[in-house]
């Protein structure tokens, strides 16, 4: 069984807006886009929704999810429109602007 944190396959997670440019975000907006091979984009919002759940539990945001196929994403030039960043990369600097406070202990 797949970890409810982590992305179906083929999925890649991008963070744009306040969360990305603020120290106190009201919430945390997230591109994923994703192959339409490995996820129909009929399924794709319930493939994604667990990963989504326990991204806003672990961060304490509520979650906004724009959801595009790899080709949409590409296409619109969204990741560069909205300076988008890698969800890893994201993280990685909350921690190291943060420590772990705005990480829950449990």
């Amino acid at each position: 069984m797949r970890d409810r944190f982590e992305l179906p396959a083929g999925s890649a997670a991008f963070v744009f807006g306040s969360a990305k440019d603020s120290e106190c975000p009201a919430d945390l907006d997230l591109l994923i886009a994703y192959d339409p091979l490995k996820c129909s984009p009929k399924l794709a919002p319930s493939a994604h929704r667990p990963f989504c759940h326990e991204l806003q539990v672990m961060m304490g945001l509520p979650v906004d999810i724009t959801l595009l196929t790899h080709d949409e994403a590409r296409s619109s030039d969204f990741i560069a429109d909205v300076g988008a960043i890698p969800l890893q990369a994201w993280m990685t600097q909350q921690v190291l602007s943060h420590g772990t406070r705005g990480f829950p202990s449990g």
